[in-house]
C-alpha cells in the first residue's frame, strides 16, 4: 500500500470517527483483498446502537498526490475494468479519491 492511500484512509477513518451515523471500524489498512478496502457501516439512528437498521457500503479508498490542490467539485482518477465489474456484480462501492497536497499538511476527499 501507497503511502498516499495510508494517508487517505487515515483520513477516512477521522472523518468516519466524527459522525454520529458513520463507523469506521471495517475500513481495512494494507488490505490485499480484490476491488474493495472494506466497509462503512451506517446506523439509521445514532451509533452504537444497534437496531437491525444498518447498513454495510462497501468502499475503495485511493490517494492522489498534487502540487495544488484542485479547485473542482471533481477529479478523475483511472479504475481498473476487473474492479468496474466486481462493483457492478456486488451491488456497487464508494469509490473515495483524496487529493493530498505535496506542498501542504492539507487534502481534499472526493467521493462517487
Amino acid at each position: 500500500m501507497s503511502s498516499q492511500e495510508t494517508f487517505s484512509i487515515t483520513t477516512l477513518q477521522r472523518m468516519c470517527a466524527r459522525s454520529e451515523y458513520l463507523d469506521e471500524s471495517d475500513i481495512h489498512m494494507n488490505d490485499k483483498t480484490v476491488s474493495w478496502d472494506g466497509n462503512i457501516i451506517y446506523y439509521k439512528t445514532k451509533k452504537p446502537a444497534s437496531t437491525g437498521n444498518e447498513f454495510l457500503i462497501p468502499i475503495q479508498v485511493k490517494g492522489k498526490e498534487y502540487n495544488t490542490l484542485p479547485d473542482s467539485d471533481s477529479i478523475s482518477y483511472p479504475v481498473d475494468i476487473n474492479d468496474l465489474k466486481n462493483y457492478l456484480k456486488n451491488g456497487g462501492v464508494i469509490f473515495f479519491v483524496d487529493a493530498i497536497s505535496k506542498t501542504e499538511y492539507s487534502d481534499k476527499m472526493y467521493a462517487k
